[in-house]
């Protein structure tokens, strides 16, 4: 009987002892899994925050990629106006070139025309 009365507390206590390993154990598995998920979610959000500076630094380089591009078309049109202002400039010379021209030339159509017309009276033709 001092056996089975042994037996039962040895048993009973191996029961608790057991059950408060297997609980010390889940706790131990519970608490590993939350680091586990802490650090797959902080593994995860560091991958999402790489991401975030990389698609942040390729818009980055697109954007100074434009305005360089912009910037050089800029350069390109205010060369093509500089040239047009210049020709501009050049045909309002001829312009006035011409204008004097034909002034000299009115005036000497008139001096011939009163000379002309003086020999010809003068003449008789």
């Amino acid at each position: 009987m001092m056996d089975e009365l042994m037996r039962d507390e040895l048993f009973s206590g191996a029961t608790v002892n057991r059950a408060s390993y297997a609980s010390t154990v889940s706790a131990a598995t519970a608490a590993a899994a939350d680091e586990e998920d802490e650090e797959t979610a902080m593994a995860r959000l560091k991958r999402e925050q790489k991401h975030t500076v990389q698609m942040s630094a390729e818009a980055s380089r697109r954007l100074v990629h434009e305005a360089d591009t912009a910037k050089g078309i800029a350069n390109q049109t205010m060369d093509s106006l500089r040239k047009q202002g210049e020709q501009l400039n050049r045909i309002e010379r001829g312009g006035v070139q011409v204008e004097r021209h034909l002034k000299e030339a009115d005036r000497d159509l008139s001096t011939m025309e009163r000379c002309c017309s003086c020999c010809m009276n003068c003449c008789g033709w």
